[in-house]
């Protein structure tokens, strides 16, 4: 299904860009061939960028996005599943930055993705070190051009079709790469390993923690005016 869903995807970022709050979509290829740590399934990495949460909210519940959903219903029901769901989505508002770009995506750029889902009690802890050290170690990445760290936003009504977007991993890291990075050799050296090393011990104390790295095959901003 693969090449069926990939040329479905600009008219779906197209009907969704209609929406004036949203200023961008990206479609990314998870990087296969990778070690086992990040091969949990999934195939497409789908961001996509609004003005502000507000603005975001209101897109998500939007007659434009509504028809955009209607479109791949049927897809969606042949699609294996991920984390028990053939769809799963988030809510994100950013936490802390390292390298701003002043775009939404480097053109060509890989991207780096780490997703945890943290109990009340670890939070304070595990945020001084996500937004902390673990922010820097993987800023300072060979390619790595901006880092940033996000927050879930779960308040959202439990309705569709904000509670599609309400899947697990109430926190985010991630990292955007040069188009000359080439993520499998970075992902596989004993740099890489180092620092995955320091995030797994996580990954003995949370419930659900994923780590997904992927390739850019499409980026979409809206028309002029």
């Amino acid at each position: 299904m693969v090449a069926e869903v990939d040329e479905w995807i600009p008219k779906h970022f197209d009907d969704s860009l209609v929406y004036p709050t949203v200023t961008a979509a990206s479609s990314h290829s998870v990087t296969w061939g990778l070690p086992a740590v990040f091969t949990d399934p999934g195939c497409r990495i789908i961001v996509y960028v609004a003005e502000d949460m507000p603005g975001m909210l209101e897109w998500l519940d939007s007659p434009e996005l509504r028809a955009a959903i209607d479109d791949g219903t049927e897809r969606e029901a042949q699609v294996i599943p991920v984390d028990g769901d053939p769809f799963t989505g988030n809510i994100y508002g950013v936490r802390e930055v390292r390298n701003e770009l002043g775009t939404e995506f480097p053109p060509g750029g890989g991207i780096y993705i780490e997703r945890y889902e943290v109990d009340e009690g670890s939070a304070g802890e595990f945020d001084a070190w996500l937004d902390g050290p673990r922010l820097d170690a993987v800023s300072a990445w060979p390619g790595a051009v901006r880092a940033r760290t996000w927050v879930q936003n779960r308040d959202v009504p439990r309705r569709f079709p904000y509670d599609r977007y309400v899947s697990q991993g109430n926190r985010m890291l991630s990292v955007d790469f040069a188009a000359e990075a080439d993520l499998r050799a970075l992902l596989g050296n004993e740099d890489a390993w180092s620092a995955i090393a320091d995030s797994a011990q996580w990954d003995l104390r949370l419930p659900y923690v994923r780590r997904e790295a992927g390739e850019q095959l499409l980026v979409r901003y809206p028309p002029a005016g």
